[in-house]
């Protein structure tokens, strides 16, 4: 028994199930394996979800939480803002998205949803864009867009907000994915509410893996850096410090063997030490003008379907550029992790470390691309050796 598409009438009980903290795409994936809809999981027992594969703790978790959540309301939030939920089940759904490790089981979409289903550029850099930075994404974001390939960005300060600004501007698509929800109420930053506007009455699109209502915080933009990467043909960095949070999508762009690019600077500029060590270490394509991204997507259409799972010329080594992530609860992990030398699931993880639940799998994405983890498949982690 299992989810084989997930109905119109089923989809409200999916969204509930994305307001239990706790529960994410792993154990939507658990829920859909063992159950006929997300309704049967929703009203289930505690042992049936610990069956299903639910820790005891989470099961307990779930089973108080329910009566906090109204289903139906819950729903009308979605519908009220033009929200869709689309699933892995869906047609819809982003070819590039499935195939990719820790892959999202459900999408928050608001806008036209066939935007995601075509060759894009992801461009991303510094919130506190320079006069050269602000320059140059504002002209390969245009140029690109005139091309119509879809220009994906955070909605972020700096960079962010010129690409999507540029695209709209020219007439070109954009997508926005944020690290929150995608409601008027919620959107952050505040400030770019009518950015976020401009985009859907472009025709573009605005994306999350979190249903509204929820604030983005540090565990979420991890996770949204990573869609960001996967959902694009190529990747292209403006500005970055060498502890820019932007580094993190330059490595799931290098993990999912994306064509990555970056803009060269100057040596003196701080926003230009993350292009010119990437580009120093091989592991992006210096991008001189607009044609060298455009022409990589090009070569890309003409490729065989598998295209975005193909390795580019050059892995990335191992010191490759990235931000600190030194942090109590990776060093917690690191030792329950390090403890099981054979390997520990997630949901053990999570069993372990109950305060922790909701946080745990961005922090083992961090540490995964940090080089402190390697992960065994289906959730299973060891400490690198």
């Amino acid at each position: 028994m299992s989810i084989v598409h997930v109905s119109d009438d089923d989809r409200p009980y999916l969204n509930a199930w994305l307001h239990i903290a706790g529960v994410g795409a792993h154990k939507l994936f658990l829920l859909a394996g063992h159950f006929a809809s997300f309704r049967d999981a929703w009203e289930t027992s505690h042992d049936a979800l610990v069956d299903a594969g639910f820790s005891t703790t989470l099961a307990a978790h779930t089973v108080a939480s329910r009566p906090t959540i109204n289903v139906a309301e819950q729903w009308d939030t979605c519908t009220q803002s033009h929200i869709s939920l689309i699933t892995t089940r869906d047609a819809s759904f982003p070819a590039t998205l499935r195939g990719i490790p820790s892959a999202p089981f459900a999408l928050y979409v608001r806008g036209d949803a066939r935007a995601l289903t075509r060759g894009s550029v992801t461009i991303v850099g510094a919130r506190k864009a320079g006069d050269y930075g602000t320059r140059c994404a504002r002209l390969f974001a245009e140029d690109i867009a005139l091309t119509h390939i879809p220009i994906i960005s955070g909605l972020a300060l700096g960079i962010d907000a010129i690409a999507h600004t540029a695209a709209v501007e020219c007439g070109g698509v954009t997508i926005a994915v944020l690290g929150g929800g995608i409601d008027d109420a919620t959107i952050t930053p505040r400030t770019h509410l009518r950015l976020a506007h401009r985009i859907l009455t472009g025709g573009g699109v605005l994306v999350s893996e979190y249903p509204p209502g929820t604030q983005p915080n540090r565990g979420t933009f991890p996770a949204r850096n990573r869609l960001m990467a996967a959902l694009a043909d190529a990747v292209l960095i403006v500005e970055a410090t060498a502890k820019s949070g932007t580094l993190t999508t330059a490595q799931w762009a290098q993990k999912y063997h994306k064509k990555l690019f970056a803009i060269p600077g100057s040596i003196f500029a701080d926003g230009a030490v993350g292009p010119n060590t990437l580009i120093r270490d091989h592991c992006a394509t210096a991008a001189l003008t607009p044609s060298d991204v455009i022409a990589a997507c090009t070569a890309s259409d003409d490729d065989t379907p598998q295209r975005h799972t193909q390795k580019t010329r050059t892995a990335p080594p191992t010191h490759a550029p990235h931000p600190a992530t030194a942090d109590p609860l990776h060093e917690k992990l690191v030792r329950t992790i390090a403890a099981a030398p054979d390997g520990i699931h997630i949901n053990a993880l999570i069993a372990k470390h109950p305060a922790d639940a909701a946080t745990i799998p961005a922090a083992l994405m961090m540490m995964e691309l940090a080089g402190t983890v390697d992960s065994l498949g289906n959730q299973t982690y060891v400490v690198r050796k």
